[in-house]
């Protein structure tokens, strides 16, 4: 008895054969010289008479086991082999070599392409192939002549202008990295000393400005400001060494940093 399961796949239509009926409905419409099926393999054309002579033969003389019984996905070993053996004779397909005299040379190549057009800044084929042509004119002039040669000798020899020469030779120079390290010992990185050098350069800066804002003031303006922002001394200290009120001293340091802001803001 059958199980549910397996009437209702019987059930179920097969898209190839769906095709093929509709085909076989559309020569009748059309006319089957009007209609390509591409559904299960039907031949268009009529097969070799060697075929039918085969076909006849197995009828009468194969083991009818062998002609109506299934064969494995992968088909007849022997029908497999004599296909092979029909194709290596008529299309010498026997290389006497292994798959790795081919397979090599081009693994290596698609990697050097990969590592040649997969850096970080990308160049040029052209530029490349120069700067190629340029290091190995540079070890026989020094091997031969004993120095380097000239960026106008190379552009001379190569046919090319000086300044595609110096951006092939620019080309071979490392990319560094803003994160690298910059020793071993410890955290600090090129961005690190790029930062610091920013901040020394914007310290002179402010130095320079402010020494030159605090010389344009009068000494007793000048005294202010370098006892209180250089030397650290409170508004009293300061009236005390003046010989003034700590009020006056206040109200001269506003209009001080008054004096000093407008300047600065003048000359911005």
């Amino acid at each position: 008895m059958l199980s549910k399961e397996v009437v209702e796949l019987s059930k179920q239509h097969s898209i190839i054969r769906d095709i093929f009926e509709y085909g076989m409905k559309r020569a009748k419409e059309v006319g089957a010289e009007n209609v390509f099926d591409f559904s299960i393999g039907n031949p268009s054309v009529p097969a070799p008479k060697e075929i039918d002579e085969t076909a006849l033969r197995l009828l009468k003389t194969a083991d009818p086991v062998d002609i109506h019984g299934y064969t494995s996905n992968a088909g007849v070993l022997e029908v497999r082999e004599n296909i092979a053996k029909s194709l290596n004779k008529r299309f010498d397909t026997n290389y006497e070599v292994k798959l790795s005299t081919y397979a090599v040379p081009y693994i290596l190549g698609e990697i050097k392409r990969f590592i040649r057009d997969d850096g970080p800044v990308k160049v040029s084929r052209s530029i490349k192939e120069l700067s190629y042509k340029i290091k190995i004119i540079q070890n026989e002039y020094i091997t031969k002549k004993g120095r380097d040669i000239q960026i106008e000798e190379l552009a001379k020899l190569l046919k090319v202008s000086k300044e595609d020469i110096v951006i092939a030779m620019d080309s071979n120079n490392t990319v560094e990295s803003i994160d690298r390290k910059v020793n071993d010992s410890d955290d600090l990185t090129i961005m690190d000393k790029l930062k610091s050098n920013v901040d020394q350069e914007k310290d002179i800066v402010n130095k320079i400005t402010i020494k030159t804002l605090i010389e344009g003031l009068d000494e007793k303006s000048k005294k202010i400001i370098m006892l209180r922002y250089y030397r650290g001394k409170t508004q009293s200290q300061v009236a005390e060494l003046l010989g003034v009120t700590q009020v006056q001293v206040s109200r001269l340091e506003k209009k001080i940093l008054s004096s000093m802001k407008h300047k600065l803001c003048s000359t911005g």
